[in-house]
């Protein structure tokens, strides 16, 4: 499995474990699960393509889009309210807390690529899949 199909895996396990329909992963733990420094565009695609039979509902935030910095992906189970992707610059928590009203949202921090490929290989092996908190 590489590793976008095993991290959009992981975050379909931890939707299921916690309840939610929609998760958020900021740029720095894509960064740092991708070991690199930049995130290219072509990178977050390919995961969004490998995430789509699981989360066919993505949106892309960046802080500043012309600079395409500071990304917030947002990755869904359910469709999701435009307005609230409309409402300019704010930070993710505040945005995460106004989606939580009409849809289960959960922000993630991604545990270390090693620990995602542990808990996804535990999973194949039939253990009880336990979300990192």
């Amino acid at each position: 499995m590489d590793r976008n199909s095993s991290l959009a895996n992981f975050l379909a396990m931890v939707a299921w474990v916690k309840l939610c329909d929609c998760v958020v992963v900021e740029a720095a733990d894509l960064r740092s699960y991708f070991s690199v420094d930049r995130l290219e565009d072509s990178r977050v695609e390919r995961l969004l393509e490998a995430a789509e039979p699981l989360f066919p509902y993505a949106e892309k935030l960046y802080e500043v889009p012309e600079q395409r910095s500071n990304l917030s992906l947002y990755l869904s189970r359910v469709p999701l309210p435009s307005r609230i992707f409309d409402l300019g610059t704010m930070a993710t928590s505040d945005r995460v807390a106004l989606l939580n009203l009409v849809v289960p949202t959960k922000s993630i921090s991604l545990p270390f690529r090693a620990t995602i490929a542990e808990l996804m290989e535990g999973v194949g092996k039939g253990q009880i899949f336990q979300a990192p908190a």
